[in-house]
């Protein structure tokens, strides 16, 4: 059989303590923001956010040392960062766009 002091505990998810003789229970309650339209967990991420992703985990994989052997990896990065529309852009972080140009510089250099 529940007593209603677990079925309060369950509900609120919170810290509760109770007192038999007077019937005094506090209770914390946490507030979850909503995250998405639907308001409740994690949301899946939008079509921009993916393009924006991929994009990023092919300027991750780049080497540190920038040789002309990588310049095809270097090449299919930037393309693929020129390929995305400017909202799209906005959402690969700015230290990836830096070491993207970085490593587009130092395979010019290499040609030159």
């Amino acid at each position: 059989m529940f007593h209603w002091k677990y079925i309060l505990k369950y509900l609120i998810g919170g810290v509760w303590e109770y007192c038999a003789p007077t019937m005094i229970f506090m209770v914390e309650i946490r507030v979850i923001p909503r995250t998405g339209p639907s308001g409740g967990g994690a949301s899946e991420p939008t079509e921009d956010q993916k393009a924006a992703d991929d994009v990023a985990t092919l300027i991750k994989a780049l080497p540190d040392e920038i040789t002309l052997d990588n310049e095809d990896v270097v090449k299919k990065a930037e393309d693929a960062y020129k390929a995305l529309t400017d909202n799209q852009k906005a959402l690969v972080d700015a230290a990836l766009v830096e070491k993207l140009n970085k490593a587009s510089q130092a395979i010019s250099d290499w040609k030159d």
